[in-house]
């Protein structure tokens, strides 16, 4: 079994994935290459919107007749 550093496959892999592999010669500029890679990323704005279940109470009482509806055909075709 081989434990030298593989610098090859390392690459390799690095340019599958999209990445860049950095010696350790390079770790001076890693601050640099990792800002760089920041201001270059895609920024994306996520908007959430709730919809608050239980304040609405037509909707609660929707459910809970759905519910018992089931519940009743259940009972009465014998399914428990």
């Amino acid at each position: 079994m081989t434990t030298k550093q593989n610098l090859d496959l390392l690459q390799s892999y690095a340019g599958l994935s999209g990445g860049k592999l950095i010696n350790l010669d390079d770790q001076d500029n890693l601050v640099k290459i990792i800002n760089d890679l920041t201001n270059k990323s895609n920024k994306f704005i996520v908007d959430n919107s709730e919809i608050k279940l239980w304040s609405k109470e037509v909707v609660l009482i929707i459910l809970i007749l759905l519910f018992a509806i089931e519940w009743f055909l259940r009972k009465k075709a014998g399914l428990q």
